[in-house]
């Protein structure tokens, strides 16, 4: 590569190829991973009662989680930055993995505590390092539609772990959480079937990078570093607009995931796992039916109703009476919140340095383990002394607010830094065409 090309001389949207080999394996580990993972997330307020805990301590359990992977998020971003991808996705898939295994062992909430800080680590490393991965295979010009694409494994696994969990819960926590484990171990297989070499050809190679940058910056990265130019060197400033967004949407959602089991008891639904099932395939068609329109149009067409779409749900999950209402909420739920977190994504993506994509998922995923833990804690309280009507009316006002935090810090970004079309390192067009006849 001889130097960059202007932001606008890109392949054409169709030329370029999305479902590579090193996509489709990370794919593959990411489902299985997130399957067992969904399993332990609906397992586990049903767990805690049965165990003689509370609600409220639930909250707590959820927010251990949180509050754990985001005390790695940092260490995880600079060794993505300056470290293979694909050792730190390893990292965190084997800690998770080992963990899973104890889980039937340590059946009192001191122990659960315990075993939910270590898991967080272990999610933590891994959730950072997977996303990276992605965004580094993913096209450019795709990054939009890349990114949706690949958390629909994600979406799938909330299809597939909370149905699976709450039908195995009948033979027992102790078997159901060997299941589990066996899962963990064929993700933690499929590692080391993935290439952590691979780049997508639209990204420049890290060395490259490194050597376009100048002598000073260079120097700097070599010498001693004080505390603060560490923590500098751990964030992001380009994820910080995104990362503020995504803090308020996932207060919302990672308390409603983590209590939908206990809101359906509830209610008196017999089949909450229906509304998983719902929610996944509702997310799965609209991503299919919109995936592209982000990367063609801009993100305010996806982002803007997908909030609205939300605030729905929410306000139907408040007053549902009858399972009818609560799956048609699955649906506006699953299209609503489903397409707002992919395009935050590739919004994230698009502004960091190739060089700092990893700080920059680093960073993004501290705001969500923030919100997640916070939200988890708060939320349990306001659901076990308030009930969950109140639980989600406040998800509806914090929904709203990430949605007017989106208006105001990323509403305009496409006008300002030709968001669209950013592509700072890229192949020339010549290059690319030689290289598909080769």
């Amino acid at each position: 590569m001889t130097g960059k090309t202007p932001a606008n001389t890109y392949p054409a949207y169709d030329q370029v190829p999305l479902w590579t080999r090193p996509f489709v394996f990370l794919m593959l580990q990411n489902l299985l991973f997130w399957v067992a993972m969904n399993m332990f997330a609906t397992v586990l307020p049903g767990y805690v009662l049965a165990i003689g805990g509370t609600a409220a301590q639930t909250g707590i359990l959820v927010g251990l989680f949180s509050y754990a992977a985001l005390l790695l998020r940092p260490v995880s971003g600079v060794l993505l930055d300056r470290w293979e991808r694909r050792k730190v996705l390893l990292a965190g898939t084997a800690l998770a993995t080992a963990v899973s295994f104890a889980y039937p062992f340590l059946s009192f909430l001191t122990g659960l505590a315990i075993l939910r800080l270590i898991h967080g680590l272990g999610f933590s490393a891994y959730s950072t390092a997977s996303s990276t991965m992605a965004a580094d295979i993913v096209p450019e010009s795709r990054m939009s539609e890349g990114l949706g694409v690949f958390g629909l494994a994600n979406t799938i696994s909330m299809a597939m772990g909370p149905s699976i969990g709450l039908a195995l819960v009948r033979y027992g926590y102790q078997n159901l959480f060997l299941v589990i484990s066996g899962l963990m171990v064929v993700s933690l297989v499929l590692v080391f079937w993935i290439d952590g070499s691979v780049k997508s050809r639209f990204h420049e190679p890290q060395h490259e990078v490194i050597q376009n940058q100048p002598e000073v910056t260079k120097a700097h990265d070599s010498s001693p570093q004080t505390l603060l130019a560490l923590i500098q060197g751990m964030l992001e400033k380009s994820a910080l607009r995104p990362s503020l967004v995504a803090f308020f949407m996932l207060i919302a959602v990672g308390s409603i995931m983590a209590f939908l089991p206990l809101y359906g008891l509830d209610r008196g639904f017999g089949n909450i796992g229906l509304f998983f099932t719902v929610y996944a395939g509702a997310l799965i068609l609209a991503r299919f039916m919109t995936g592209r329109l982000a990367d063609v149009h801009g993100s305010n067409i996806v982002f803007i109703p997908s909030m609205l779409l939300a605030m729905i749900s929410t306000l139907l999950l408040a007053f549902a009476r009858s399972e009818l209402t609560m799956l048609l909420a699955a649906v506006f739920y699953g299209a609503g919140t489903g397409l707002a977190f992919p395009i935050l994504s590739a919004i994230l993506i698009r502004l960091a340095p190739v060089h700092r994509r990893g700080a920059a998922n680093a960073t993004f995923f501290a705001a969500i383990d923030i919100a997640a833990g916070s939200g988890s804690i708060a939320m349990g309280l306001v659901s076990q002394y308030w009930g969950f009507t109140v639980f989600f009316l406040i998800a509806t006002v914090v929904f709203l607010i990430s949605l007017v935090l989106y208006i105001l810090l990323l509403g305009r970004l496409e006008k300002k830094t030709q968001e669209l079309i950013r592509i700072e390192y890229c192949e020339p067009d010549e290059t690319l065409a030689s290289n598909s006849s080769d």
